[in-house]
């Protein structure tokens, strides 16, 4: 099924996210970057931005697989406009999961997603077997490759954990930043990617200390490169986290939480931290 769906077929990225980097590359299709830095999702002035974009999108192949975070304005627009294509829609993990606190969201999703499986008869992809199980609407898994990250790795390292993150509702950052309180105390030296600018005031005032800011792709996989230890944690019981195979791949100890679905696809690769076990600790063990 993986090889059908990408034989004679363009990628449609949406938010830069490494699906939409990888999955192209993998599989060696035609990729088209539908990022235009706006939000397609509120305002009436980035509806006619897009529709204007829109125009200029043109796509040769049979299959076309269109990223999908939740952007519901663009991706409707992008089926309609390919309604002669065979469509899969490439769903993150915030548009299928049901996350603590976004049910209506959730419930959007299914009903939008379910119109374009029966209004478009677009097929679905999803990143993991525990969401095609526990979805009620039939997919397709398709698993993120390994980045090749080989022109990054160095056995120079300057800074003892880096904590990948996203800064969104499924991690416990509090919990990482007074790890990395902890951590700093014991002479550790620990840092936090993400755009810290989405947390509220007293959280960033909280991490200051610890916030890498925005930085590059590049700049974030030589952070990455010349830390000992990477921690990727998500409180979602089926979230395949990705940021994992960034630290595998350039020979990293990674902490990783120890949900069934990472503990299935990373296996030996990784160090998985359960509800009872002390995130500082194992931390201090890894670098050791």
């Amino acid at each position: 099924m993986t090889d059908d769906i990408f034989l004679d077929c363009t990628y449609i990225g949406v938010n830069k996210s490494p699906r939409s980097d990888s999955i192209p590359k993998f599989y060696k299709t035609a990729f088209i970057d539908f990022d235009l830095g706006i939000n397609v999702k509120t305002t009436i002035t980035n509806i006619f931005r897009v529709l204007a974009h829109l125009k200029t999108v043109k796509i040769s192949t049979s299959n076309v697989v269109i990223e999908y975070d939740g952007n519901l304005i663009l991706n409707i627009l992008l089926i309609i406009k390919l309604f002669n294509k065979k469509v899969f829609i490439d769903c993150h993990n915030c548009a299928v999961e049901k996350e603590a606190g976004k049910y209506l969201r959730y419930i959007v999703n299914v009903i939008y997603l379910l119109a374009a499986k029966v209004f478009f008869r677009c097929k679905l992809i999803v990143h993991n077997t525990a969401v095609k199980h526990n979805y009620p609407l039939d997919s397709c898994v398709v698993y993120t490759p390994y980045p090749d990250l080989s022109e990054f790795k160095t056995d120079e390292k300057n800074n003892d954990v880096l904590f990948s993150c996203s800064l969104n509702s499924d991690e416990p950052i509090e919990y990482i930043i007074q790890t990395c309180m902890q951590l700093e105390r014991k002479g550790f030296k620990a840092k936090i990617t993400g755009n810290f600018k989405k947390l509220p005031d007293d959280i960033q005032v909280m991490g200051a200390a610890f916030f890498t800011g925005y930085i590059s792709k590049r700049s974030y996989f030589e952070i990455l490169a010349h830390s000992k230890v990477m921690v990727c944690l998500t409180n979602r019981e089926n979230t395949l986290l990705y940021s994992p195979r960034e630290g595998i791949s350039l020979g990293l100890k990674v902490i990783i939480s120890s949900n069934l679905v990472n503990k299935e696809f990373f296996d030996s690769k990784g160090i998985f931290m359960g509800l009872d076990d002390d995130l500082c600790e194992l931390i201090e063990n890894a670098i050791k």
